[in-house]
């Protein structure tokens, strides 16, 4: 994850070689082998606060709030396409929204494809969900959020949480998601691209085909993008101007509207994909939890719905 602090010329520069890098078509167990290093070397400084440990049968890190007592917990679905990634590539980011959130978090160690095509991810998600809810006390808030193919499943969770009946989170907070994995959809990332950063169109391509396998890319809970979108709770949403992207986000915002379904989108000019990671207050940024300034029927009680300024 790159800091937002950087200029963003300086991201964009740093952010091409990676985008290159990951373009090769090199065995998954190599860029998995590198984000873990990535992680390892930043979430260093925080690895006291951090518990390898299971929910509802799913290994992953539950990350403890600063203060001890959180009001609210988060479950962090990391990206990597679906075919990479993990806790530990993701650490330093999560640890800096429990401090925000004033919660504490579980990053769910979701399996890969494509040894473990869809719905596996989905699955433990959603198990690391109902895991949550079986410890959690009474007015216990949740949070769902993940950045890139996280994002993706952080929506799709949300799907499954309203069609299955359980109890809603708060919010579901996305940072440039992978919301669309039909051909269709790549076919208008590659005429509407941005600048080569990353990831590059035909990694999008290639990751989605690996995790969809053997079933439609237009499934609800695989392009949630293309789901009924009615009943949801507030979304979030962040995306990145030179990342091919941006039309998920842009296509949600219209989506959830048309669904009356609240949604804040944050947009962020000249950014390369996830090089923007929310921050605490100060004169250039706002908390990334708020007040809701307009409660609806279903939700007299305000919840979360700002990820960012």
């Amino acid at each position: 994850m790159i800091s937002q602090r950087l200029p963003t010329p300086l991201v964009c520069a740093l952010a091409r070689p990676v985008g290159a890098a990951l373009d090769w078509p090199l065995p998954y167990p190599v860029p998995r082998l590198a984000l873990a290093a990535g992680g390892w070397a930043l979430g260093a400084r925080v690895r006291g606060r951090v518990e390898q440990t299971q929910v509802g049968g799913i290994p992953g890190e539950r990350i403890g709030a600063a203060d001890g007592k959180p009001t609210r917990t988060l479950l962090y679905l990391h990206g990597g396409g679906w075919v990479m990634g993990s806790p530990l590539h993701c650490r330093r980011l999560a640890v800096r929204l429990v401090d925000l959130l004033e919660a504490d978090a579980f990053v769910p160690a979701y399996r890969l494809a494509p040894e473990h095509p869809y719905p596996a991810a989905l699955d433990d998600a959603l198990a690391a969900y109902r895991g949550l809810l079986a410890t959690a006390e009474a007015g216990h808030q949740f949070v769902l959020a993940g950045e890139s193919a996280g994002g993706n499943l952080a929506l799709a969770l949300a799907l499954a949480i309203r069609d299955t009946g359980l109890p809603e989170p708060a919010a579901v907070a996305m940072i440039c998601p992978a919301l669309d994995i039909t051909p269709q959809a790549h076919a208008d990332r590659r005429i509407h691209g941005r600048r080569k950063t990353l990831p590059r169109t035909r990694s999008i391509e290639r990751w989605a085909a690996a995790y969809a396998a053997a079933t439609d890319p237009a499934t609800p809970t695989i392009s949630p993008l293309l789901a009924d979108l009615r009943g949801l709770p507030p979304l979030i949403v962040q995306s990145a101007g030179d990342d091919p992207l941006l039309t998920d986000a842009e296509r949600l915002q219209a989506a959830a509207t048309t669904a009356g379904t609240p949604i804040i989108h944050r947009r962020h000019p000249g950014s390369p994909i996830c090089s923007h990671p929310p921050t605490g207050p100060s004169t250039h940024s706002a908390p990334i939890c708020r007040p809701c300034s307009a409660p609806t029927p279903r939700r007299p009680a305000p919840t979360l719905c700002a990820w960012n300024a």
